[in-house]
């Protein structure tokens, strides 16, 4: 295919794998990274964006993002890099799609939620396609945050899974996702939103228990106060202790 496709972000678990779809499809595909001096560098972080030489391209796909245990930085670097790339693609007069979640809501608890919200509203003024997958899954990889829930189900005998918490995750299935992608790239059609979700929703106990039994594992779930749960891993983040789950991740199930 003769259309350049530019994916925002390197290391994330649909980047890489949305990358080696459109290959397989014959795209011209580039991931950016933050490597200075290269021609794919782009960082959110920077904010007047001079040092992007990025080449011309015909699809951005933007799917970066940037953790902060700061909201205001987090807000900073996430939305103003952006707006950044945005300007980048409109430059180029490139398609945007945009790919937000479940969680963007403008009443959303969690820092994560919030800013994606504000994200999508910015990507309505550059007429970008936006989806909003569920949880995106992939059963063939322990990657992404079902992954991670999956390691721990596999591995455990035991897991203390917060109850109280108000809000079902969706779930959409990685191949859906990228197959949706790949219409919005093909498309001549306006811009879009999409949400992208299976049928059934989970409380997380349910997800924990589905994922047990495609794994035929066979687990005791200890339900225990989401807010005992959010403060111990709150203390951990900032002890910097690498977790499978955030704290932001329970905040956007309340």
């Amino acid at each position: 295919m003769d259309k350049k496709i530019l994916i925002t972000g390197s290391n994330g678990f649909i980047s890489k794998n949305l990358k080696n779809y459109l290959l397989l499809k014959k795209y011209k595909v580039n991931n950016t990274n933050r490597i200075e001096g290269d021609i794919s560098f782009f960082d959110l972080k920077d904010n007047l964006y001079i040092k992007n030489k990025l080449p011309k391209f015909d699809i951005l796909i933007h799917l970066a993002y940037l953790r902060s245990s700061s909201y205001l930085l987090e807000k900073k670097y996430n939305f103003q890099g952006s707006k950044n790339i945005f300007n980048i693609a409109k430059n180029f007069n490139a398609k945007i799609i945009y790919i937000s979640s479940q969680s963007a809501s403008q009443n959303s608890k969690s820092n994560y939620g919030k800013i994606k919200y504000e994200i999508e509203q910015l990507s309505n003024e550059y007429n970008a396609n936006i989806i909003r997958p569920g949880l995106v899954y992939d059963l063939n990889t322990d990657l992404g945050l079902y992954g991670r829930i999956s390691i721990l189900v596999k591995k455990m005998p035991f897991l203390l899974v917060p109850n109280g918490l108000k809000k079902k995750i969706n779930l959409c299935n990685i191949d859906t996702l990228f197959s949706k992608i790949n219409d919005l790239i093909i498309s001549e059609s306006d811009y879009k939103k999409i949400t992208l979700y299976e049928d059934q929703k989970y409380t997380l106990k349910a997800l924990v228990k589905k994922i047990a039994e495609i794994n035929n594992k066979k687990i005791f779930i200890i339900p225990i106060n989401y807010k005992i749960i959010y403060y111990i891993i709150k203390t951990l983040e900032i002890l910097n202790i690498k977790l499978p789950i955030s704290s932001d991740s329970i905040k956007s199930l309340l």
